[in-house]
């Protein structure tokens, strides 16, 4: 913005010359009617004794509790985004509202219950129960691999679990193919979404943003770009997203919390 000085209490007739003399008018003018300027009302109010200041947000006027919830909830989130393989970079993936039933309806909660430890980085590996109590084997895969037992590991890369992952794919392939079956899409687009589906376990970055599956997490890949070339009009394709969507998801963490069900069996049998 650019300042411009004139000179007040002039003769002058530009605009701003007038303007200035407008101003001093009235204010000359209001100072000799005070009779006529109504009192203001004795306050009923008072200001606070103290006020809550941060260097990063200035001057708190809202709520300290509100506040205070927040900044932890942001701190906790780029805690576990860096120190966790990125767990709350949610904004990677297709993350609509998950199915109702695995957290609503279904009889036993194990899977809704292997979610929250997960999302919340809070699952027992041997990697993180070394970070925290030290338990003697260094970390290492309790079920004889020779690699750390991070959440990588046991529900990607673990052999011992390697014929429930391609069994949990094949199904997954099996239920997409019959969906896929009843609508009129090219047939290389149906193969490459069969393709991922079969082979989301993995740790494929030609599925996933980074590299690295997090079926466990309950994320899903993106799929819009998959079906940008399709011939759907718009609810039609959002109705087979969300379908796909779902089916992936429910394979994902059911197969997650029988992986990790079945390690924490192993190791806590006596």
């Amino acid at each position: 913005m650019l300042v411009d000085y004139h000179k007040g209490h002039s003769n002058r007739q530009s605009i701003q010359s007038r303007l200035n003399a407008d101003a001093n008018h009235f204010a000359t003018a209001a100072q000799r009617c005070l009779k006529e300027i109504p009192v203001a009302p004795t306050p009923t109010f008072t200001m606070n004794d103290f006020t809550f200041y941060r260097w990063k947000d200035g001057w708190l006027e809202s709520n300290i509790h509100v506040f205070v919830d927040q900044v932890l909830t942001k701190l906790m989130a780029a805690y576990l985004a860096e120190g966790h393989r990125n767990q709350m970079t949610t904004w990677l993936y297709h993350t609509p509202d998950p199915p109702s039933y695995i957290y609503h309806k279904a009889t036993s909660a194990y899977t809704a219950t292997a979610q929250l430890y997960a999302r919340s980085g809070q699952l027992a590996t041997a990697e993180r129960v070394e970070e925290r109590q030290g338990d003697g084997n260094g970390g290492y895969c309790r079920l004889g691999c020779l690699e750390m037992e991070d959440e990588r590991h046991i529900f990607s890369n673990c052999p011992y679990f390697d014929e429930w992952r391609w069994e949990a794919g094949r199904q997954l392939r099996r239920t997409l193919s019959t969906r896929l079956g009843q609508l009129k899409l090219h047939g290389r687009t149906v193969d490459m979404i069969l393709r991922k589906a079969e082979l989301f376990y993995t740790c494929d970055s030609d599925i996933w943003p980074l590299g690295n599956s997090q079926y466990y997490l309950g994320l899903v890949p993106k799929m819009q770009d998959w079906l940008r070339e399709e011939g759907l009009g718009s609810l039609e394709r959002e109705r087979l997203i969300h379908g796909i969507y779902c089916e992936w998801y429910s394979t994902g963490v059911r197969l997650a919390s029988r992986i990790f069900g079945e390690l924490q069996r192993k190791v806590t049998r006596v």
